[in-house]
């Protein structure tokens, strides 16, 4: 038997110890122990007999004072490196994290993500669902110290992420409609899109005018990597061959990897359909996109990618498949929301900027037949200005859209006719 009396005070480095250790006086020592922390503190009254731990991850990574929210959606298509759905993680001021993965069991692998990219979540808010409460994550949890809670069952509405949940598709479909790009690319599309949102200086009363990303982490975001390229635009990329062969290639840019390479390196989409990253990239300017020899290299490109992502080439519209599990597609974005949740609605999308009957393929009739046509713009007056308004009601929608056939016949349809032709729709 044996007794040991603890001192409180010969647990924590004192402002003495502190002065002689750091070489300082005493006043700053003072000053620096209020402004900071001593969350693990060893201190060895017996004789080393073992190692010491070496697994700590709360001092290792950055600790983040605020509360995270969290949800998985889910994809009916899988994307071109097999995810079929992905973990978004938000604040309440409208900072973002996704993670594509190839199943929901990875749910947990996607807050070490967090953890190791952004930081650790002094809370941490979830449904009830068993990759959210189980398993990985919650051994995760337990390492880093994250305070967990959950919502009501049957209360969605409780948690912020189905909100930025829908802002991210409506955000991100916008982009894949101006491109037209294979589903296959979603991930990267979100990707792209969660980044960008957490650099645009919302209208958000907790933002002050600043980015998430800056109240999140106290640093101003530089956008340079992000300011060249636009979703999905043609570009060249610099390939090493042998002479006299060509040394660049002609590709799609598609967001820009954080654990490839260094600054200014992008992803790249080439003729092979595998996503690359590469640093030399250059835009195709626009009166070289003009050209014969670039018009000639640009369709070949994207009859290759069409055949690479066959299974899409009939499917292409504005419509990411992306739901949640525990709701049909079609019921997306009809859930309630209380106040604070909505929050963080910000893109208020006018009709105009988004038009969903753009790029979509009817079956029309032409001189007897029954053939794919491509919606390709709307009819302009003669000051360029769009001719019609937009009404939800087909019935009232005066907009009169461009419609181009296989043979190049250009031919104007009403929204009415648009509406009754067949579509081919995934």
């Amino acid at each position: 038997m044996a007794t040991v009396k603890l001192d409180k005070k010969n647990l924590f480095i004192q402002e003495q110890t502190l002065a002689s250790n750091w070489g300082i006086g005493l006043t700053d020592a003072s000053n620096t122990l209020k402004a900071t922390t001593q969350s693990f503190i060893r201190n060895a009254l017996h004789p080393i007999e073992r190692r010491y731990r070496t697994k700590n991850v709360t001092l290792k990574y950055n600790q983040l004072k605020c509360r995270f929210y969290s949800d998985t959606f889910f994809s009916s298509v899988k994307s071109s490196l097999q995810n079929t759905c992905g973990q978004l993680f938000v604040t309440d001021f409208g900072y973002s994290k996704f993670t594509p993965m190839q199943s929901k069991s990875e749910a947990g692998f996607a807050l070490k993500e967090l953890i190791q990219d952004v930081g650790i979540p002094k809370d941490l808010h979830t449904d009830g669902a068993k990759e959210l409460t189980m398993g990985t994550w919650k051994k995760v949890c337990q390492d880093a110290g994250i305070k967990t809670t959950q919502t009501e069952k049957n209360s969605p509405w409780q948690n912020r992420t189905e909100v930025e949940i829908r802002e991210l598709k409506r955000h991100a479909r916008r982009l894949m409609s101006r491109s037209r790009p294979p589903l296959q690319l979603w991930d990267f599309c979100c990707q792209y899109t969660v980044e960008l949102r957490n650099r645009i200086a919302r209208p958000l009363p907790q933002l002050h005018g600043r980015t998430p990303y800056e109240v999140l982490t106290g640093n101003t975001p530089d956008i340079s990597e992000f300011l060249e390229f636009s979703w999905f635009q043609p570009v060249w990329y610099y390939e090493p061959s042998a002479f006299p062969e060509q040394n660049r290639y002609i590709a799609r840019w598609i967001g820009v990897p954080h654990r490839v390479g260094q600054a200014m390196c992008f992803w790249i989409l080439p003729i092979s359909g595998t996503p690359i990253a590469r640093t030399t990239v250059q835009a195709i300017e626009k009166l070289e996109l003009e050209t014969i020899e670039v018009k000639s290299k640009l369709v070949a490109y994207d009859k290759a990618i069409e055949e690479k992502f066959e299974t899409n080439s009939e499917s292409s519209n504005v419509y990411l498949p992306l739901y949640r599990e525990d709701e049909e597609p079609e019921d997306i974005e009809q859930e309630p929301m209380d106040n604070d949740a909505t929050a963080i609605i910000i893109d208020e999308i006018s009709n105009d900027a988004y038009d969903e009957l753009l790029h979509v393929k009817p079956i029309l009739h032409q001189d007897g037949e029954m053939l794919r046509a491509k919606i390709t713009g709307r009819k302009r007056d003669e000051n360029g200005n769009p001719i019609g308004r937009y009404n939800s009601n087909p019935m009232l929608n005066s907009r009169i859209y461009l419609a181009e056939f296989p043979d190049g016949h250009i031919q104007e349809l009403s929204t009415n006719t648009i509406v009754e032709a067949v579509y081919i729709i995934k």
